[in-house]
């Protein structure tokens, strides 16, 4: 059983040994690189608009075992030692390294890791970078004990990064407008509006503020009107009807805007009247003669009230004549009430 541990422990050194990641044997490195939470979208470190920057950059070291220093225990492994350095910098007159460098040796492992994966964070100062360099990201081997202050500055494995300088983004507040159907067909009207909205954060902009709202209230000007035309309803509002939707005329000099159907009334004008509202007496006319375009805005249907005649109604009801075919309707009975 015995000699059929020491078996097993020598198979497992083989397969935890890789000559091809060894980069001498203080340790190598099989992945480096920024995190993506500090890299713009193209890939460049994003800097921060305080001035600082921290940068998280992870790294995976790889530490193997030395053939020829036997363990004294047959369950212990001697490990080459690892002694790397890594972190960000630039070149200017030689490598500069960031505040954030970092080494690993062996003492960071767990007895039996022959990998470890650890992140770090670099703290960059926006104001010393060099315009035109690149940030970046490297590691070296080091025999035990030597200070990072006499390290070659010879990377084993370098990782480039340009570095974008922090731009403003503004974005729109929610914008909305109340659109009223304008296709229904001749003798409907709107019966149901449409509001546009535009939520916020829909748009963005490097300008301000002001202009990332022009451009929601240039998409609600763009397809505003279109959406309601689209989901809007219309309904048949029959041959005659007052602008405003009610039958009640308010004003002192009973004034009221009138609509009416034009393909009720064939022909180019028509006559307007003011009857009873049991349609036997004619109070006035309104209008001899106007084209039949179906309104006529601010129309006195009435008499006003200081000038009240005997047959005056308290209600009555408009008619409607083409004076090309005779074609006539009476409205609905119209409420004639004094302010």
């Amino acid at each position: 059983m015995k000699y059929l541990k020491h078996v097993f422990l020598l198979a497992l050194s083989f397969l935890i040994y890789h000559p091809s990641q060894a980069q001498g044997v203080y340790g190598s490195i099989s992945n480096l690189s920024v995190d993506a939470t500090s890299l713009t979208p193209s890939g460049k470190i994003k800097l921060s608009t305080t001035g600082i920057t921290n940068v998280k950059y992870k790294v995976t070291i790889v530490r193997s075992i030395d053939p020829n220093n036997q363990a004294p225990n047959p369950t212990d492994f001697n490990w080459y030692p690892v002694n790397i350095g890594m972190g960000l910098g630039m070149y200017d007159k030689g490598y500069v390294w960031f505040e954030g460098s970092a080494t690993i040796t062996n003492a960071d492992f767990k007895a039996y890791e022959s990998s470890l994966t650890k992140e770090f964070t670099a703290k960059i100062d926006n104001s010393k970078l060099i315009s035109g360099q690149k940030i970046v990201l490297v590691y070296e081997p080091h025999p035990p004990g030597v200070p990072s202050s006499n390290w070659s500055k010879t990377a084993y494995l370098s990782v480039n990064y340009d570095f974008e300088y922090p731009v403003t983004y503004y974005t729109n507040d929610a914008k909305s407008r109340y659109f009223t159907k304008n296709n229904c067909p001749p003798g409907s009207e709107p019966s149901t509006g449409y509001t546009y909205t535009v939520l916020a954060l829909t748009y963005s902009s490097t300008i301000s503020q002001a202009d990332a709202n022009q451009k929601a209230e240039n998409d609600i000007l763009l397809n505003g009107q279109n959406q309601a035309n689209l989901h809007g309803t219309c309904a048949d509002f029959g041959h005659i009807k007052p602008l405003s939707g009610s039958m009640d005329i308010n004003w002192y000099d009973y004034i009221t805007d009138v609509k009416w159907n034009t393909t009720s009334f064939q022909g180019n004008n028509v006559k307007i009247e003011f009857y009873s509202s049991d349609q036997q007496s004619l109070i006035r006319e309104v209008v001899p003669s106007t084209p039949n375009t179906g309104l006529l805005k601010q129309t006195l249907v009435a008499l006003k009230w200081t000038n009240e005649s005997t047959n005056f109604k308290s209600e009555g009801r408009l008619k409607i004549t083409s004076i090309d075919t005779g074609v006539s309707y009476f409205s609905e009975i119209f409420y004639l009430r004094q302010d």
